[in-house]
Formats: C-alpha cells, sequence, structure tokens
C-alpha cells in the first residue's frame, strides 16, 4: 500500500501577498493531509524536522517569481539562495545540508521518469 500523500503550498512573500499555491490548495478540495508553510527559512526547517518523517509521498506547490509559465519541478536542490525570506531574515548562500547531494530527484506518479 502506497502511503498517504501530503501535498504543501506556501504563505505571502515579496512580490506575492497571496500566494497563488495557497489558492491553489485551497480549490483542490484535497480531503487528505495538506499544509501551508510559511515561507521563511525556520518555518521550512521546523517543517522539515517535524512533519516530513516517514512520509512516503509529497507534493510540494509553490511559485517561482521569474517563472512565466507552471512547471513540474521534479528535483529538491539543496540549495540557500541567500535572499531575504519572509519575515526579512537572510542565510548565507550555499549547502542547506552539508553532506546531502546537491539535487535530489523524486517520482510522485508510478511510470514517471
Amino acid at each position: 500500500m502506497k502511503a498517504p500523500l501530503l501535498i504543501t503550498a506556501f504563505g505571502p512573500f515579496k512580490g506575492f501577498p497571496i500566494n497563488p499555491s495557497e489558492l491553489l490548495l485551497e480549490r483542490i478540495n484535497y480531503t487528505g493531509t495538506s499544509r501551508v508553510i510559511e515561507v521563511s527559512y525556520q518555518a521550512v526547517n521546523e517543517f522539515v524536522r517535524d512533519e516530513l518523517k516517514g512520509r512516503g509521498r509529497i507534493l510540494m506547490l509553490g511559485v517561482a517569481s521569474n517563472s512565466k509559465s507552471i512547471r513540474v519541478e521534479r528535483f529538491a536542490r539543496n540549495q540557500v539562495c541567500g535572499l531575504a525570506d519572509a519575515r526579512g531574515k537572510t542565510m548565507p548562500p550555499g549547502k542547506i545540508h552539508p553532506t546531502a547531494p546537491m539535487m535530489i530527484s523524486g517520482k510522485l506518479f508510478s511510470g514517471w521518469p
């Protein structure tokens, strides 16, 4: 049996007073587990620490401020961009986790490359 799906979205941040990912999550009316994550380094760290243990499938909805179209990101990047978060906090550019690979791929649906 497949692990239950967790769907996440993100809250507002600079340039996006309303995050489209949060609106999408509300509109799909998902009856399983879902979370809206604040766009802050602290909130994301807490989410990873407290919510991801034992999760088999995660669909993270988000918005890329520099993108002009919808896209599916199939890779997680172990990288801090150095920009200020929604709380105004910054972190120096570099790896999020020092010993983890720079990129991790995943599959949500069977049959995807």
